[in-house]
Formats: structure tokens, sequence, C-alpha cells
């Protein structure tokens, strides 16, 4: 449960002490929780290499980052995923040093969606596209902001685009 809450529900570990306290009489110390989210880290990580290494293997893979608080400070929540897997990984840098720890994309050989952040574009191995999601934000952006007709118009056929739920595709 204390990793669950630190982990899935990012309840502060302080906050968890303080819940176990309330609610089981259970006085632990903020290492005892450390020492167990690291525990399941640690159990965690043949399933998190397999993860990878399928990730690697899929024909359409969707990459994405966005900006996360980690003890106060900026740090970088990457994802990368199919409509049936999904690698989490945490880091202090949004680009190619990040990326390259995590070790999917290095080696990828498939289709890449992404946001077309600059980094993404450093993996030669595979081929690229662009994530009509984001092309979907930044139409309603111009829409909204700058009253442009034209974004809204162009929206309607990428939305057609979409692969309906009984097909296999990264949205």
């Amino acid at each position: 449960m204390v990793v669950y809450l630190v982990e899935q529900q990012l309840v502060p570990y302080g906050r968890v002490c303080e819940l176990l306290a309330d609610l089981f009489g259970v006085r632990l110390s903020l290492g005892t929780l450390v020492q167990w989210v690291q525990q399941g880290a640690a159990t965690l990580a043949p399933v998190e290499g397999a993860i990878k290494a399928a990730l690697q293997r899929v024909p359409v893979l969707h990459s994405d980052e966005t900006g996360v608080r980690r003890a106060g400070r900026l740090a970088w929540a990457h994802v990368a995923s199919t409509a049936r897997l999904t690698h989490y990984a945490i880091h202090t840098q949004r680009g190619t040093q990040a990326t390259d720890a995590i070790g999917i994309l290095p080696d990828y050989t498939g289709v890449s969606i992404h946001d077309g952040c600059v980094p993404y574009w450093r993996y030669r191995k595979c081929r690229h596209a662009l994530c009509n999601i984001h092309h979907l934000r930044e139409l309603t952006f111009l829409e909204e902001q700058y009253q442009q007709a034209w974004a809204k118009d162009l929206k309607g056929p990428l939305l057609a685009t979409r692969c309906a739920p009984s097909t296999t595709c990264a949205n």
C-alpha cells in the first residue's frame, strides 16, 4: 500500500507516514518508506526490462514528455507507449540525455510518433511521425487565441483520421 500511495497516487512520504499512524497506529520513519519503495522498484526491475524490450520491438511507438515536480524541482516524466504497453520514467533532463538513459529509443527501428521536440529527431534508426493530438492542440490554440477559421476547418478532417476503438494504432 505504501508503494502504491507514493508512486501511483503521488502522496508525499510524510503524508503517508501520517496516514499510517492515523489509521493503523503504526509509526514508521521516512527511511523505512523509502526503503520499501526501493525494494518495490528492485522487485519490478525484470518487469520493467521486459516492457522496455517489448516496446523496442513494436512497429509503432508513441513518445512524449511533460514537466513534473520531484522534490520541489523540475523534472521530466517520459512515456513510451502503445495501446497495450506503457513505460514511464522520471529524469532530470528533457532531451536526448534522458531518452538515451531510459534506453528505449536509441535502437528503436519502427515508427516513432512524437510531438516534434528536437531531441526525438536525433534518433536515425527509426522513422518519424508527428502526433495528431499535438496538431489538434495547436489548431485549437490558433482558433481560440487568434480566431483563425481555417484552424477550425482543418480540425474536422484531422479528427476523422482517428483510429476506431477496435483497431490497432498509436493515438
